[in-house]
């Protein structure tokens, strides 16, 4: 009698840990959120106007991006953390709100129940493979200080990186993939996304497939371009070596 009750313990104590096992292979069993874990809920930035000052370095094989962000102070209400996409292998240089150093935080663990709005399980899958979250804070007392809009600055340089990722060159061309952070994203629409991309002269540059205007700066061309932001058609740049 008691070696048939050790064998029926045996045999569910195995059952409970081939259940755990099952569970925690399913690959929505990960994003079940526990509080003990993960952070609390991430809300994107929404700005009115984001102006991206880009020089790139050939010689370095190096982007330089200084982006100039402007968000309505009356989207802090009852709000004072906001956050943002960059690529994962951006190096940062300078955060500042308001003319004054800030401090980023970067969010290590999160899932689809995280975010203030719904978000597929696609793109939390992109984001943590591509990109890093980083959250910022202002304050009550910036606030007060602000009297239309929060301004905020990002500066980060990104180094050439393989196929397939954000910055992608090759012998005479290269790619700037906006499905793949290479500047501050977020996953909602609105508005405006100003580029300013000084390259040297002999590069043809185009966004999302279209012609840009510029000016001849020596042997430099000042690219101009404006897009409405759109989640889904994010700012693309390829540029291209002609004949000097």
């Amino acid at each position: 009698m008691i070696r048939i009750f050790y064998l029926f313990c045996l045999v569910a104590f195995i059952t409970i840990i081939g259940c755990s096992m099952s569970v925690s292979g399913d690959k929505n069993a990960l994003y079940e959120r526990d509080e003990s874990v993960y952070e609390d809920t991430l809300f994107f930035m929404q700005y009115d106007e984001q102006n991206l000052q880009i020089f790139y370095d050939e010689e370095e094989r190096k982007l330089v991006v200084a982006s100039y962000i402007s968000i309505p102070k009356e989207n802090f209400d009852n709000l004072e953390k906001m956050c943002f996409i960059l690529d994962e292998d951006t190096k940062m240089l300078d955060f500042q709100i308001n003319g004054k150093k800030g401090v980023l935080e970067e969010i290590y663990s999160f899932n689809q129940n995280n975010f203030n709005l719904p978000i597929e399980y696609k793109d939390v899958k992109r984001i943590k493979f591509l990109g890093n979250i980083w959250r910022f804070q202002v304050t009550d007392e910036i606030l007060e200080n602000t009297t239309n809009k929060v301004r905020v600055f990002v500066k980060y340089s990104l180094s050439v990186q393989s196929k397939g990722e954000a910055f992608e060159r090759k012998k005479d061309r290269f790619k700037l993939n906006g499905n793949m952070f290479w500047y501050p994203s977020t996953l909602i629409d609105g508005g405006l996304v100003k580029l300013n991309l000084d390259i040297r002269d002999y590069y043809d540059v185009t966004a999302n497939g279209k012609k840009m205007s510029f000016e001849r700066l020596k042997n430099y061309k000042g690219y101009t371009h404006i897009i409405q932001n759109f989640a889904e058609e994010p700012l693309t740049l390829e540029g291209t070596k002609t004949e000097k």
